[in-house]
C-alpha cells in the first residue's frame, strides 16, 4: 500500500523520499526481498529507501515531515501514532484499528482506507504541498498527544475513574 502510493506521489512530487523504518522478523526474510523486488520493479529505489531496525527513533521523527501508518491489519493501539504526534508530525493512517480512536480526521491527521492507495497519496499530496497545513496539523496533533496520551493525562484520567467509584 505504501509504495503503491509512493509511486502515485511520485508522479507528482518526484523530490519526496519515502523511509521505511523497522525490519522484519527472523524467519520472514522473504517478506523484505518480496517488497525490494517490487520496489524495483516500479523504479522507486530512490524513492522509496528501507532503513532497515531504526534505534535512533527521535533523529528518525526529527527528520521527516509527515508520518504514515500504513497497516493493512488494524494496529490494536498504534503507538508509532502517537510518538509522531509528539514531534509534531500530521499522521496519515489507515481507517481501522487503534488509529482510528487516536485521530482526529481532518484535524491531527488523516483517517485514510486501508486498501486504498490512491486516497492515501492525495494526503501526501496534499500536506507536502502545504507546510502550513503541515505545520498546523502537527501542532494540533502534538497538543493531542499531551492532552490526552501523556502519563499525567493518563494518570489524571485513572485518579478521576477511581475518584468516582469512591462515591458510588
Amino acid at each position: 500500500l505504501f509504495v503503491e502510493a509512493a509511486e502515485i506521489v511520485h508522479k507528482k512530487l518526484p523530490e519526496v523520499v519515502f523511509k521505511i523504518a523497522g525490519d522484519v522478523y527472523t524467519g520472514e526474510e522473504y517478506l523484505k526481498e518480496e517488497l525490494v523486488r517490487y520496489i524495483e520493479e516500479k523504479h522507486l529505489e530512490d524513492t522509496v529507501i528501507l532503513l532497515g531496525q531504526v534505534n535512533d527513533m527521535p533523529g528518525f521523527y526529527s527528520n521527516i515531515d509527515l508520518f504514515v501508518l500504513p497497516s493493512t491489519q488494524p494496529e490494536p493501539f498504534g503507538l508509532v501514532v502517537i510518538e509522531a504526534m509528539e514531534y509534531g508530525l500530521p499522521v496519515i493512517a489507515t481507517n481501522h484499528g487503534g488509529p482510528v480512536e487516536i485521530i482526529s480526521d481532518g484535524t491531527d491527521g488523516y483517517l485514510v482506507g486501508y486498501e486504498d492507495a490512491n486516497q492515501m497519496a492525495e494526503c501526501i499530496i496534499e500536506l507536502m504541498s502545504d507546510e502550513d497545513k503541515r505545520n498546523v496539523m502537527g501542532n494540533k496533533g502534538r497538543e493531542k498527544k499531551r492532552n490526552q496520551f501523556s502519563v499525567p493525562a493518563m494518570v489524571k484520567g485513572i485518579e478521576k475513574v477511581f475518584s468516582e467509584a469512591l462515591k458510588l
